[in-house]
């Protein structure tokens, strides 16, 4: 679990408005978890070949609220089909491009076929005979992906550089509100 503070909190706590320290405490942790929601998504997509969509039908961001004071970036789903990386047939095997920097992997012995449902997948056998096959070979999800030590640097990084500011700025918004 990663955990943030906020430079001075005690003392703003302490001088400001029960309401407005909870409101802007509030806007500030749900900003700046869209912001580093939209950070990971960015890193995710230039580390790796997924989709934009596969990641936003997977990575969900829980705003705070008054009673939990706290905000999530939750991934759920499960591995991707190994189809869903660019999978080319050779005649060794199957070639796939999981990550974006380096070449292509090659999967030996491996081939792509479509099932009589019309679903094409990348299938390996167990032995030596026709069948049985290994089921359809799957590799990383959108949750390993944003747990990589990589993804969660810019989640900091995006939290570190906008935090206070956030806050900061909410701050002055709601006192300014209260003003008029």
């Amino acid at each position: 679990m990663l955990q943030i503070e906020i430079i001075g909190l005690e003392r703003t706590q302490r001088e400001l408005d029960p309401k407005i320290f909870k409101k802007a405490t509030l806007a500030a942790l749900n900003k700046t978890g869209k912001q580093a929601l939209t950070a990971a998504d960015k890193a995710m997509r230039q580390t790796y070949t997924l989709k934009k969509k596969d990641i936003t039908k997977a990575v969900k961001f829980r705003k705070a609220n008054y009673s939990t004071m706290t905000a999530y970036i939750v991934a759920k789903g499960s591995r991707f089909p190994v189809i869903a990386f660019q999978a080319k047939q050779t005649t060794k095997g199957v070639t796939v491009k999981i990550k974006r920097a380096g070449g292509k992997k090659l999967i030996r012995h491996a081939f792509k076929a479509t099932m009589k449902s019309g679903h094409t997948g990348v299938y390996q056998r167990v032995g030596k005979p026709r069948l049985p096959l290994k089921p359809e070979l799957r590799t990383i999800s959108v949750p390993q992906t944003l747990t990589s030590e990589k993804i969660l640097d810019v989640i900091n990084k995006a939290i570190d550089d906008n935090l206070q500011k956030n806050f900061n700025s909410a701050v002055l918004y709601y006192m300014n509100k209260v003003k008029k």
